[in-house]
C-alpha cells in the first residue's frame, strides 16, 4: 500500500455530517487565551483544539493499521494523544480507481501551561506522516 496524500487540519470544531463526511469548522493554527478578572494564570487554563487527519492510499487495505498522534512543546516535552492500532483504509465508493483512505477526527483538551508553537506528529505504522503546528498566545492587548 503506498500513501498518496496526508492532511492534518487544526480547527476549533468538527462537525461529522449523517453521510460521515467530516467538516472541519473555524481553520486556526493561533489560539489565544481569554481574559479572566481576577487574572487566572496560563496553567490552568485549556484550549480545546480538534485535529482532522485524512490519509489517502492507493489501494484498499483490510488489515490493521496503528495511528499515532503525538504533541510536542516549546520546551521538547512530547506527550502520546491518540494511538489505535485497528485503522483499516476502506473504499467506499463503487469505483476500484478510487483511492482508499480513513479520516479521524481528535478532539483533544490541552494545557495551555506552556505558551507558543506546538506540533502534532502524525505517525503510520511507526512511520512519520505528517507534522502540523499549533501556536497558544496569551490574548493579545487589543483584544482586552
Amino acid at each position: 500500500m503506498k500513501i498518496l496524500s496526508v492532511s492534518a487540519l487544526v480547527c476549533e470544531r468538527l462537525l461529522q455530517e449523517e453521510d460521515r463526511v467530516p467538516s472541519a469548522i473555524r481553520l486556526a493554527d493561533i489560539f489565544q487565551l481569554p481574559t479572566y478578572s481576577p487574572p487566572l494564570p496560563s496553567a490552568l487554563q485549556v484550549i480545546d483544539v480538534s485535529l482532522l487527519v485524512v490519509i489517502k492510499a492507493t489501494e484498499t487495505d483490510e488489515s490493521n493499521h496503528r495511528v499515532l498522534v503525538t504533541m510536542t512543546r516549546p520546551d521538547g516535552e512530547v506527550t502520546e494523544m491518540f494511538s489505535h492500532e485497528g485503522v483499516r483504509f476502506a473504499n467506499f465508493t463503487p469505483f476500484a480507481e478510487t483511492p482508499s483512505g480513513v479520516s479521524l477526527g481528535l478532539r483533544f483538551h490541552i494545557s495551555a501551561k506552556i505558551l507558543g508553537v506546538h506540533f502534532f506528529k502524525i505517525f503510520l505504522n511507526g512511520e512519520l506522516i505528517a507534522t502540523t503546528a499549533f501556536t497558544i498566545l496569551e490574548q493579545a492587548e487589543e483584544l482586552r
